[in-house]
């Protein structure tokens, strides 16, 4: 690993649930798994757990795990899993689906996505020139994901080499991002076919995806929609 700090322990990668007056939830499932990829409503999923009082993992942990599971090294992956009830973003959006159901049966999964692949190429580019580009009219180079200090300093260009096949592939090469994430969400879908009480897809733009997720996952609650965070 070429951390440029201690990792932090996992027993202590807790973040706290906050419950809103009249939530209920009746949990009667072992994990909660949200394994759209980023800039899919993840953070605003993730904010949701934590509001209807399920505990999440620390994402921070869970991305400085992201060289091991690419490496297929998931033993942290799983005591991760150990420590919380729900989960999201990096490294569980990672081809990991396969081996997180059969570590933790009777789990549930959200597969987030965005209207096109179009539409999620977008909000991702302009998410990433936002917080990473030096030339806020233009995509971040190579040069700016080096010099980020998101996690640590490179972690962000290494990441693409853990993700997107960097340097094989061009950084935000459209084909290729639109075709990985169609892929993936299929492949996804094939694989829980049929387990309509483990899986399901949602857009979190749809109002009526928030009464999917709500009883998917034995929620009584006030709220009428998803936080929106982490906007474009």
């Amino acid at each position: 690993m070429k951390f440029k700090f201690p990792l932090l322990p996992i027993e202590c990668s807790i973040s706290k649930a906050h419950k809103p007056i009249n939530t209920t939830i009746e949990k009667t499932y072992n994990k909660v798994f949200a394994i759209g990829l980023g800039k899919t409503g993840t953070s605003s999923l993730a904010k949701f757990f934590q509001t209807v009082g399920l505990k999440l993992g620390n994402q921070t942990i869970g991305e400085l795990l992201t060289e091991e599971v690419a490496d297929g090294k998931l033993e942290r992956l799983f005591k991760l899993c150990e420590t919380a009830d729900a989960f999201q973003d990096l490294p569980f959006m990672m081809d990991v689906y396969q081996e997180l159901d059969l570590k933790f049966p009777n789990s549930k999964f959200i597969l987030t996505e965005r209207d096109s692949p179009e539409q999620w190429y977008r909000s991702l580019t302009q998410f990433h020139t936002k917080k990473f580009s030096s030339d806020k009219d233009s995509l971040p180079t190579k040069e700016d994901l080096a010099k980020s200090h998101y996690l640590y300093k490179g972690w962000a260009l290494e990441s693409f080499g853990w993700f997107w096949d960097y340097p094989n592939v061009a950084l935000y090469d459209e084909e290729y991002y639109k075709e990985k994430y169609s892929d993936y969400n299929a492949s996804v879908s094939k694989y829980f076919l049929g387990r309509e009480n483990d899986f399901i897809r949602i857009n979190v733009s749809k109002q009526n995806d928030f009464g999917v997720l709500c009883d998917f996952l034995n929620i009584k609650t006030e709220m009428t929609a998803l936080p929106w965070e982490n906007k474009t």
